[in-house]
């Protein structure tokens, strides 16, 4: 029994590492999709439950006081789905981004529920069968656990972005007409149109896509346009492939990067009203909701 404790024990802080270090490389990323929730004020979270993966993770892998760590961990376990059921009902949202840039492709619904559970089950076992002592630790462990955490404190203060508290710098593409800027030949002068530039070698790209997909099924703006943008000197027939493969009724429009110096980041998104670029999201592609709600602000305004 002891000996399924520690496998079990390993499992489960493995999952949470790794969770946490997908997160950790970009938290921007996963500050936007707890934005995009409707739950703008908690983005700012985002680095604190980095580091509590982390830190479970850790400490479960070495054995640390599991029956403690178990229950926190299931607790946090069913505050992410509960999150995420929130999202999904009232956003129309299924990219969980669990494991952030470690996911290469986003889960079906049914398989987040599916995992999360078995997940949760594993908590459960390990705080009803595992003791609460503290592992004996040697230098050379408290060392390699401080170097961890440290490196991960590190990766999520490199990428996290309080923008509720930094200066809103416009956008150089905002307020601009579109038949003045590189795309204008490609977006069509009447109605309403979403605008999104992508990268095949973007992750997050790929793993919000259903936003993209989700914009076409309720019809918030008269024309969506999905626009990747590549580099000249780097070839991305494999990429643009593998993006194909998951989403065939993207791929099609293409333009050079360097016709395009304005889009430093991918995801860019672009609303445009009236001929004129009203809003432009950087590295996010927004759900329905907040596309509506932009959409509506501008043409009162």
């Amino acid at each position: 029994m002891k000996k399924t404790v520690h496998i079990v024990s390993i499992i489960l802080g493995a999952v949470l590492v790794v969770s946490g270090i997908g997160k950790a490389l970009n938290v921007l990323a996963f500050q936007q999709l707890i934005h995009s929730y409707g739950l703008p004020y908690l983005d700012l979270i985002a680095p604190v439950i980095v580091l509590a993966e982390l830190i479970l993770g850790a400490l479960l892998i070495a054995r640390h006081r599991v029956k403690s760590l178990s229950l926190l961990t299931g607790l946090l376990l069913l505050l992410f789905t509960g999150i995420y059921t929130f999202g999904y009902a009232r956003q129309g949202i299924t990219d969980c981004g669990c494991f952030g840039a470690a996911q290469p492709w986003e889960l079906p619904v049914w398989a987040v529920y599916v995992r999360n559970i078995l997940l949760i089950a594993l908590a459960n076992v390990l705080y009803f069968t595992a003791d609460d002592e503290s592992a004996k630790w040697s230098k050379g462990h408290r060392i390699a656990l401080g170097v961890f955490l440290g490196t991960g404190i590190f990766l999520t203060g490199m990428s996290f972005r309080p923008a509720a508290y930094l200066p809103q710098k416009a956008h150089p593409l905002a307020g601009q007409a579109v038949a003045d800027t590189p795309i204008g030949e490609y977006v069509p002068h009447e109605g309403s149109v979403w605008v999104l530039c992508y990268s095949y070698s973007c992750t997050h790209c790929l793993n919000t896509m259903e936003n993209y997909l989700a914009m076409q099924r309720y019809h918030r703006v008269d024309t969506i346009l999905a626009i990747a943008v590549v580099s000249s000197d780097q070839p991305s027939d494999s990429l643009r492939q593998h993006f194909s493969t998951m989403y065939p009724q993207v791929v099609g429009l293409e333009i050079e990067r360097e016709q395009l110096p304005q889009i430093e980041l991918f995801p860019t998104s672009l609303l445009i009203e009236k001929d004129t670029i009203r809003q432009v999201w950087v590295g996010e592609m927004p759900n329905p909701y907040v596309i509506e709600t932009n959409k509506t602000k501008h043409l009162t305004q």
